[in-house]
């Protein structure tokens, strides 16, 4: 090869000199230690890569017989994703009429893709509740329900390197729901154990009030437990109370004793 030059192109159109080889080889002194230059095949190899190296090279050769030669290539240097994590801008969410922006962040990385999933399942189409928004770096979900929970993880990538959010997980203020009164036995002999306990669906948990059939309240918290007398036969209210919503459910239930 009668002739090589290399050099690299920056974004604002300054030209760096990388290294010359004609009678002798010249090298730029910020590139003598990361270049490796064949004389015979003209080509270079640049080691110790850095962002800064991301950019626009240019080759021109002279054979010592023909016409010169002229090629370019774009590198793109890319940095390993880490620290990925995800924020919620808010977590006080009550069912129906509120909304989360989750957003997810990157410590280090280039050229990155954004992926967001719900449990194992990619969130990939957005819908009238549901947004990826900011180029995959937001998920929005507008009036959230009891059923938006999650777990929401992002799933952050590029060439070289992929990393998972840990999961966050909503808890969206509903309830009660659902309401159900169990009785283990029925009907209770007179003397032993009566029994009844009451499950609601609530967040934050529903508070319980017991009540006999003449609205007397008679005991508090999800199980009522008494010996039973022949008096004890008859209706029993639970009566599960939401403290944030102020929502209410009742559930009765008619146990006999013998």
């Amino acid at each position: 090869m009668a002739s090589v030059a290399w050099r690299f192109n920056l974004a604002d159109g300054t030209v760096i000199p990388i290294l010359t080889s004609a009678v002798e080889t010249t090298t730029a002194p910020e590139y003598i230690t990361r270049t490796k230059f064949d004389n015979i095949t003209g080509s270079l190899e640049l080691s110790s890569l850095t962002l800064d190296d991301t950019g626009l090279y240019e080759v021109m050769m002279t054979p010592l017989s023909g016409h010169p030669l002229n090629g370019e290539f774009n590198l793109q240097v890319n940095e390993r994703v880490s620290g990925v994590t995800v924020t919620p801008n808010t977590t006080e969410l009550m069912e129906f009429s509120s909304s989360v922006r989750i957003s997810c962040h990157v410590s280090t990385g280039t050229s990155l893709s954004y992926l967001w999933m719900n449990g194992s399942s990619e969130i990939t189409v957005s819908s009238d509740r549901v947004q990826v928004d900011d180029g995959g770096t937001t998920l929005t979900i507008l009036n959230v329900t009891r059923y938006d929970r999650g777990p929401y993880t992002c799933k952050v990538s590029n060439l070289i390197s992929t990393q998972k959010s840990a999961p966050l997980t909503l808890h969206p203020i509903y309830g009660p729901v659902s309401i159900q009164i169990y009785v283990p036995v029925d009907p209770v002999e007179i003397g032993q154990n009566l029994h009844l306990s009451c499950r609601a669906e609530s967040t934050p948990p529903a508070h319980f009030t017991w009540m006999n059939g003449m609205n007397e309240e008679i005991g508090y918290g999800a199980d009522f437990q008494k010996k039973a007398t022949l008096l004890d036969s008859g209706e029993y209210t639970c009566l599960a109370v939401n403290n944030i919503t102020k929502l209410e459910l009742r559930a009765v239930i008619f146990p006999h004793t013998t």
